[in-house]
This record gives structure tokens, sequence and C-alpha cells, in this order.
């Protein structure tokens, strides 16, 4: 996971990947805190993927003619197809699976239904800028005040590393 970091660390604005730091980090407690079934390591370096370069396609060397989204889709399929992610062994439907997650993030009402990855990069890209959670369709038995001191805590905490700039 670390050639998907520096790629990100290296191309987008620190306020663009503080929020994409924040996102991986909320997706996986959203995934934890919601009683999803545990991600394995292998489903854990797909979520970061896809929540770290999901929004690479803003930067000016993937930004190409096409929407943001599906550039940086494009960038991380290219990305995860290299030599050196052979040893991880992302199948194809892992690679579909990133890409759709990162194409449909800013696609509500679509990426909530598809499922897997592609929804949770979509709750926690709407977690981090709303700052609430805004996905009722699935997962309204944990809006509770339970619910909502644990993300406070956890909020507090990530944002005191991966600040807002901006």
């Amino acid at each position: 996971v670390r050639i998907p970091f520096l790629l990100a660390k290296d191309n987008e604005e620190t306020a663009i990947f503080n929020h994409s730091m924040r996102v991986f980090l909320y997706a996986y407690h959203i995934q934890k805190l919601t009683e999803r079934d545990p991600l394995s390591f292998h489903r854990i370096s797909l979520l970061f993927v896809a929540s770290i370069l999901h929004d690479v396609g803003t930067c000016s060397k993937f930004n190409l003619e096409e929407r943001f989204e599906v550039c940086g889709a494009d960038a991380a399929e290219n990305l995860m197809r290299r030599k050196e992610f052979e040893q991880l062994k992302y199948s194809e439907e892992d690679i579909k699976e990133v890409w759709m997650a990162i194409a449909l993030h800013t696609s509500g009402g679509i990426a909530e239904r598809v499922g897997g990855l592609v929804t949770l990069v979509r709750e926690a890209v709407l977690l981090d800028f709303k700052g609430e959670w805004s996905c009722p369709c699935s997962h309204s038995r944990h809006q509770n005040g339970k619910f909502s001191s644990q993300f406070q805590e956890l909020s507090f905490k990530i944002e005191e590393i991966l600040p807002r700039l901006g």
C-alpha cells in the first residue's frame, strides 16, 4: 500500500490528501461500528487503495478529458496492474470493485446500492464532508447516541492528525 500512498501524497494538495486519508479511516471504522463482516488484510488493502486514490483524478497528472472520478479510477486500475502489485494477487473482480468505488464515490443513490467497497467509500466520503451519518438506507439501527459519541471521539482524533486545511 506504500505505492498508492506515495502516489496520492506526491500528487494531491495536502487538503485533498488529508481528506483521502480520513476517508480510509472513516470507512474502516464504519465497517467495524456497523458490525459488517470483518475485513481481511486483502480487503483492507483494497479499501485503502480505493480511499487514498478516490480523488487522485483531480490532480493535473491524472485529470485528463473525462470526469475526475473516471480519471482517478483509471489511474488506480493502471497502478493495481503494475508488476509491483503481483504479490498482492489482486483479481479482476478486486480491480473492478476499486475502479467502481472511485468512479461512483460522488454518485449519490447509486453507490449506496452497489454494496461492498463502493458503498463503504461513498459513506466515508459523506461522513467526512457532512460530519454526520448520512446513509440511513443501510444503517438506521446505528443512528443513536452510542454511534454518535463513538464517531465524535474518532473524528476528533483523526482530525488532530489529518486536519482540514483551506
